[in-house]
């Protein structure tokens, strides 16, 4: 048995993130003495008593957790720690830098472009409908599809106030997750394809947590010329961004061709999340088995 602290952030994503660290405390109190942080309130606390702690594992989403900021103290204080290091958590959070990133090793994105200013705006040449989101968040809160950039105007400025914005082509055809477990230097493993038809417009809160009719398909119905080139570029993005113990990994489907939308170094981990059930169809007989695999 092991101690473990189980830290979590209360952020913009916050009612997500506590379901993933509910979820994960579940499994992992069965076989260990499981403490639950809530940060920052708990941030005093953590510090003054980290040091009884065998492990510690960060399950939330949002700043401070999913963008590396809080596994970069753990590093300071030499702790063990689940999933990957601070960097590679950092990367991937900046959603425009990880497409280009990912365009530099040759695989297809949307067009894309970083607004920082709300001048920025009129230098953003993408025709056609838009994608708009926080450029270091999911797609779960202050997202949207626009017709043109003027209509986004207003959600814009909102995400301005915390962030800078990522502004992508809004393509319209079929989207997969890949989920991946392994260590980058290691075996890694691509343990799952899963295809999501949502009736809504994009993949949002909603569609993930309280739309009754959103499909996710686990195994992907395809051929396996597809299942093979999306479980080989997810391979190769995960290794290129040196990641640790998952991932999720996002790509959508148009006219014969896959294009890259995201990494997500911390998934859901709900019982409706892509990971758990992914492990399920790879041969985990719970999302605890995996969790003990990976302490060990």
């Amino acid at each position: 048995m092991k101690k473990i602290a189980l830290l979590t952030w209360w952020t913009k994503e916050r009612e997500i993130s506590f379901k993933s660290a509910k979820n994960v405390e579940s499994h992992l109190k069965k076989n260990h003495k499981v403490d639950v942080f809530v940060l920052p309130e708990d941030m005093q606390k953590f510090v003054a008593q980290q040091a009884k702690y065998d492990l510690v594992v960060p399950m939330g989403h949002g700043e401070f957790i999913e963008d590396g900021k809080i596994i970069w103290l753990l590093e300071m204080m030499g702790k063990k720690f689940l999933l990957s290091w601070s960097e590679a958590h950092s990367i991937c959070m900046n959603k425009y830098l990880t497409n280009m990133i990912v365009q530099d090793v040759g695989f297809t994105t949307p067009q894309s472009c970083l607004i920082q200013h709300t001048d920025d705006m009129k230098t953003c040449k993408i025709k056609g409908r838009l994608f708009v989101k926080p450029n270091h968040g999911g797609s779960s809160v202050d997202s949207g599809v626009f017709d043109n950039i003027a209509k986004a105007k207003k959600l814009i400025q909102t995400i301005l106030k915390y962030d800078d914005v990522i502004i992508q082509q809004a393509i319209k055809g079929r989207e997969f997750t890949v989920s991946v477990i392994g260590d980058y230097d290691k075996k890694v493993t691509p343990i799952a394809v899963t295809e999501v038809i949502t009736a809504r417009e994009f993949f949002d809160f909603a569609a993930k947590y309280e739309w009754a009719e959103t499909q996710e398909i686990t195994p992907a119905q395809i051929d396996k010329k597809m299942q093979s080139t999306l479980e080989k570029t997810a391979t190769k993005i995960y290794k290129r961004m040196k990641l640790k113990t998952l991932a999720r990994i996002d790509f959508i489907y148009s006219k014969g061709k896959f294009y890259f939308l995201e990494v997500n170094t911390i998934p859901g981990m709900t019982d409706k999340s892509f990971l758990p059930q992914a492990l399920a169809y790879h041969g985990y007989k719970s999302l605890g088995e995996f969790l003990e695999e990976q302490i060990k």
